[in-house]
């Protein structure tokens, strides 16, 4: 009988990136395992969708990361078999789901309950997009991370970050070996066109108005949501540098709000682009998505340290060039000609993750270096990144774990 297979994450439908791989991994071990695993979604921030053929649980209650209704969920989905709960986020909010003993609310007795008599296994896709002092996690994820039967990292950065993690203090210690797989790219959907018809057909059909921006502006690409860890002021400094240089050059902006950690608008405005900027949402389609990427002449990883970077795989294998920073798990997807060297770093939060400073200068010249003159590019993302490619390695994965 296939094993209860429920992955804990943001919903297949979220527009995250955590969303996308909820949704694409459900897929593929959906369509590619039937007859192994019977899975199942548990989701944050989106809504169920008849489009997909998997079971999909919403998360309506949260608390501080904890999620009451699992217990219910779990009933539902797999009765009293046994099986597994992958989850998809970062450790430091699941520390309720690794150590339940902790939990003493009184409301929470269920899931508590729950939690301390599991009947399934934890296994975690954790994502890594930063280290912090001392080239590891926080001491808090420790225990966190220790708790879990299976780890997966997304990057070969996250990976080795998680194992100095879990690195021994004694020698009753276990010493951790951490794998990664990437979350693929599908082929299908990302493969490069012609920047001149995707340009026309992404404003006649994605935006549905009139054209902002000429056939001839040097357009840069920037899909990243409004958070504070995606650097938006660089973006439009950036453009402004650009500008200063003579060249005349256009926003496409794909975001979740325009008002939200950054004032995107005021940006905007600050940067002198009021009149050369297009704004997409969430509401893309996956395709209007791709004709976005191929309409750019480049575009921008804005991410200040990234755990996988969706938008940099995605746009690479449009052939578009990327230019991020060298820096976590987005300097293993983008090539070294177009990653920029930090000029100072920072560390934010709690939890004290190492992020980078750049140059908006550094960055207008590694744009200018990545210039691609052909109207149909090549593909820039390695085969080992797409689906087709690590599909057979992630079949691997989970089932060498039951």
């Amino acid at each position: 009988m296939p094993i209860p297979l429920l992955i804990m994450s943001d919903a297949p439908t979220s527009p995250t990136g955590l969303g996308r791989v909820t949704r694409e991994l459900a897929l593929r071990i959906h369509r590619q395992m039937p007859a192994v695993f019977r899975v199942a979604t548990f989701g944050l921030s989106g809504t169920v969708s008849r489009n997909l053929p998997f079971m999909q649980y919403p998360i309506t209650l949260v608390d501080k990361w904890k999620t009451p209704e699992l217990p219910h969920v779990w009933k539902d989905w797999a009765g009293d078999e046994e099986g597994v709960i992958l989850t998809i986020w970062n450790a430091a909010w699941l520390r309720w789901f690794a150590i339940p003993e902790e939990i003493v609310d009184p409301k929470y007795a269920e899931l508590r309950e729950f939690l301390m008599n599991a009947k399934f296994r934890r296994w975690g896709y954790i994502p890594v997009d930063a280290e912090a002092l001392d080239g590891a996690l926080h001491d808090s994820q420790r225990p966190i991370l220790e708790r879990f039967d299976r780890i997966l990292a997304y990057t070969d950065f996250g990976a080795k970050v998680i194992e100095k993690t879990l690195a021994p203090k004694s020698e009753s210690d276990p010493q951790y070996k951490i794998e990664h797989l990437p979350h693929g790219t599908d082929k299908a959907i990302f493969y490069p066109r012609s920047r001149r018809s995707a340009r026309a057909r992404f404003i006649r059909e994605a935006l549905k108005k009139p054209a902002v921006i000429a056939s001839n502006i040097f357009l840069i690409g920037v899909v990243a949501t409004n958070t504070m860890r995606k650097d938006w002021p660089l973006a439009f400094e950036v453009c402004k540098e650009i500008k200063r240089r003579g060249i005349k050059v256009g926003v496409w902006a794909h975001t979740d709000k325009l008002q939200k950690d950054w004032d995107l608008l005021y940006l905007c405005d600050h940067a002198g682009m009021s009149d050369a900027v297009m704004f997409s949402d969430s509401d893309l389609s996956d395709e209007h998505l791709a004709l976005g990427y191929a309409a750019c002449n480049v575009t921008l990883g804005i991410g200040a340290g990234e755990g996988w970077g969706l938008p940099l795989a995605e746009s690479l294998a449009m052939g578009i060039p990327c230019i991020h920073c060298d820096y976590a798990g987005g300097a293993e997807i983008v090539p070294e000609s177009m990653r920029v060297k930090p000029i100072g770093w920072y560390y934010d939060g709690l939890y004290m993750n190492r992020r980078p400073i750049l140059d908006p200068r550094d960055v207008a010249d590694t744009i200018g270096m990545n210039q691609i003159i052909s109207d149909i590019p090549a593909s820039l993302l390695p085969a080992k990144y797409y689906w087709e490619e690590c599909w057979t390695e992630w079949a691997d994965w989970l089932e060498a774990g039951l």
